[in-house]
């Protein structure tokens, strides 16, 4: 006789798989087509608009209720920064917005030169570009929504999309280069054209890419070496040479993007992952030597490959002057604007109308090349707060992630997930990776593996004590168990359940 399926674990199953394929295919579109640096790229607009119907999803399978405090924590967090930019969208009185900082010179102009005054004029100096910046939120803000509803299974499968993504560019800058400067493979106009892009418009995203995807790597490596020493035979072998080989085929992609601060990050995360494999437990010790000799081999071979490709831009200026005068000038600027900033996506106007003369030359200014700086120029002291925030957010959840990475299983993608968090928020002191749709979504899919477990049962949370039959539903309801043993596991907790909420209902507990 054949087992049937309990209703509610068919549903959720069928929730929870449309939720997971949602958010990795918008993952995979953001990866492959939200590699512009600009906001009105044709394939952007395309990742946006799809990121409009997986938000609906999401919104409307929302249970606010089911969600464990951090994760809602995150959603606020995240609904602030769309309120920050609507709010800027707000008309206000022209009296009163040639009262705000750095506004007053402006409206003064727009006298001496008889231009009209409108009545009313919205907060930001640049109300297009802040339309486009609030749109450009869409595609992060709809993973993060759908995002904080899925199980670990989910969430780690996001973790294999980028992996997979970042291997594929790898070829693809090889072609780039092999076709020279008008190669067709090259996806944006302006690039860099001399060297590897891969799915991007500039080499420094290319290489955030390539550098979280080493460090997922390397995770996936500290996962699959459970009981290492006896999977050294066949098939266990040829796995550990397969991660070599992945790591070491990244590390040539850095070398050939040719981008300093790609190839220094992945080195930072190089190292973090290879002391978070010594941290582990003694049973690990030799697979953590096979990760220090995955790291060596893989960057012998990325030297060998790509070192004359890289060895050029280590000639050059590494203090690159004109980017911190801009950085130096965007602070300025930003004081002087003061506490309410020049509006979401209004730095380029902003900053061609302060920057100084003995700077101005045939360039155009689009960014600050330090994203935390254009970020206080843009919004003022809102993102001082939201900044302020996120990090107590990551303080608060640092004890938890630390005790995390000192078991087994999965859990090495947690300090993978950090090390490419880190990297990114580091790069953007001198660059925008984060302004990218690709990088946005990756970007959130690494902060999702920061985010604390859900409840297995909405309608149980907080009324009784987990037993072993309730950890086990969470992975039954996760897809990671065969049907029977799912079917089984769960009905034993409901078991539990009707127990505890019958000795509650007597008085017992």
């Amino acid at each position: 006789m054949t087992s049937q399926r309990h209703p509610s674990l068919r549903r959720y199953d069928h929730d929870a798989r449309i939720s997971g394929w949602l958010a990795a295919a918008l993952l995979l579109l953001g990866l492959l087509f939200g590699g512009g640096t600009r906001s009105d790229v044709f394939s952007d607009l395309v990742v946006q608009f799809c990121a409009v119907w997986v938000l609906a999803y999401g919104v409307m399978k929302l249970d606010w209720y089911y969600l464990p405090t951090e994760r809602r924590q995150m959603l606020l967090l995240a609904l602030g920064v769309a309120l920050v930019i609507l709010l800027q969208l707000v008309p206000i009185s022209a009296s009163l917005w040639a009262w705000f900082p750095g506004r007053d010179e402006i409206s003064h102009w727009r006298k001496e030169l008889g231009l009209s005054e409108p009545a009313f004029r919205p907060w930001t100096t640049a109300p297009d570009a802040s339309w486009a910046s609030l749109r450009a939120l869409l595609p992060a803000l709809a993973l993060l929504v759908i995002g904080v509803q899925m199980h670990e299974f989910w969430r780690r499968r996001l973790l294999a999309v980028i992996l997979i993504v970042a291997l594929i560019s790898v070829p693809l800058g090889l072609a780039q280069i092999v076709q020279g400067p008008d190669s067709e493979l090259r996806l944006y106009t302006p690039t860099n054209n001399q060297q590897a892009v891969g799915f991007f418009a500039n080499r420094n995203h290319y290489a955030a890419l390539l550098y979280v995807g080493l460090a997922l790597a390397l995770g996936f490596f500290l996962t699959f070496d459970r009981n290492f020493r006896d999977r050294l035979n066949g098939k266990g072998l040829s796995q550990a040479i397969g991660w070599t080989l992945l790591g070491a085929f990244l590390m040539v992609g850095l070398m050939l993007s040719r981008s300093r601060a790609g190839v220094g990050l992945a080195i930072l995360v190089t190292l973090f992952m290879i002391s978070v494999g010594f941290m582990r437990r003694k049973k690990h010790r030799l697979s953590n030597y096979w990760l220090v000799g995955l790291a060596l081999s893989g960057a012998l071979f990325a030297s060998f490959f790509g070192y004359s490709a890289f060895s050029t831009r280590l000639e050059g200026d590494w203090l690159d002057h004109s980017r911190w005068q801009v950085t130096s000038t965007s602070l300025a600027l930003a004081r002087d604007y003061g506490y309410l900033g020049t509006g979401a996506g209004s730095f380029p106007a902003a900053y061609a109308a302060f920057e100084p003369i003995d700077l101005l030359g045939d360039k155009i200014i689009n960014h600050a090349h330090n994203d935390w700086a254009e970020l206080l120029v843009e919004f003022g002291v809102p993102f001082i707060a939201l900044a302020g925030l996120f990090i107590a957010w990551l303080i608060a959840r640092a004890p938890a992630l630390i005790a995390a990475a000192r078991h087994d299983g999965l859990i090495p993608l947690i300090p993978a997930s950090i090390a490419g968090f880190l990297a990114l928020l580091i790069h953007s002191l001198v660059d925008y990776p984060l302004r990218t749709t690709a990088l946005s979504l990756v970007f959130v899919a690494l902060l999702l593996q920061l985010l604390p477990s859900l409840p297995h049962d909405p309608a149980s949370r907080g009324r009784y004590k987990r037993t072993k039959n309730d950890e086990a539903s969470v992975a039954a309801e996760d897809g990671r168990l065969p049907l029977r043993k799912r079917l089984r596991v769960v009905e034993g907790g409901r078991r539990d359940r009707q127990s505890s909420e019958n000795a509650a209902a007597d008085g017992w507990i």
